[in-house]
């Protein structure tokens, strides 16, 4: 989730604009579902739900790395459609 999505003070998002809902899906993104690690330390999602409905049915593979003593990393790298390659990363913390 981007860090400075602003509110949209709407009690339901069914009276959002397609501007407003544009920018509320640009900001947010997810996936769950099943998920394994394998020996490589690489974190395997099967992915069951998901804001993008193309991830529905696919694998996700995230390197998985521990921070220090309270903290998990999931990283990927993805090339977009102009061949810049991009790095996520989410880090939880205990």
């Amino acid at each position: 989730m981007r860090k400075t999505r602003t509110r949209f003070e709407q009690e339901s998002v069914r009276r959002l604009t397609t501007d407003q809902k544009a920018y509320a899906f640009d900001g947010y993104f997810h996936y769950s579902g099943k998920w394994l690690i394998e020996k490589n330390q690489d974190l395997v999602h099967s992915v069951e739900f998901s804001l993008n409905p193309d991830f529905i049915g696919t694998k996700q593979r995230r390197h998985a790395a521990l921070s220090g003593s309270s903290s998990l990393v999931l990283s990927a790298q993805e090339k977009d459609n102009v061949g810049v390659i991009r790095h996520h990363f989410l880090e939880w913390q205990r």
